[in-house]
């Protein structure tokens, strides 16, 4: 049996300014009023017990106030552990992707950012289709180049670092 929106506001309270949950009743190990969650350190999300199951706080939150369970949600700050509602967006996965921090074994210090034989390739993936902005001598203009397309592309969630 899943979790209705009813029954998680009667059990918890969310503070969307805080992004905190705090129990609203007193069970085993939890008691009336304390704050709920644990920091997944190695996914760096807060998770929440409820009910003998484990949810993700961003998730919870959605479903807490807006009565449905997102599909995807992205943390605007790249904190995974900010659940403020200001913080949290219901996105499509590119979006969630465009939004994501660079990855750890990039080599060139840049999201987007290949070598190239004697120059740095620039290029932007959006809607299902990559973009080639060029290639070009130093580094630098590379990204300059690739900046300038991505918050064409990506709008709101552009992410440039």
């Amino acid at each position: 049996m899943s979790l209705s929106h009813q029954e998680l506001r009667t059990l918890v309270l969310y503070n969307k300014k805080t992004g905190i949950f705090t129990s609203l009743v007193g069970r085993r190990g939890l008691s009336k009023g304390k704050i709920m969650g644990h920091h997944n350190k190695t996914l760096g999300y807060v998770e929440i017990g409820v009910k003998r199951k484990s949810y993700l706080a961003h998730r919870l939150a959605w479903f807490y106030v807006y009565g449905v369970w997102p599909k995807e949600i992205d943390h605007r700050n790249n904190d995974r552990s900010d659940n403020r509602l200001l913080n949290l967006r219901e996105v499509n996965s590119s979006e969630n992707k465009w939004n994501a921090k660079r990855r750890i074994d990039n080599r060139s210090g840049y999201k987007g950012i290949y070598r190239h034989q004697n120059g740095w390739r620039a290029r932007v993936s959006a809607k299902g289709l990559t973009h080639e902005i060029g290639v070009f001598l130093n580094i630098e203009d590379a990204y300059k180049a690739r900046c300038m397309a991505v918050k064409k592309l990506h709008g709101e969630f552009a992410r440039t670092a």
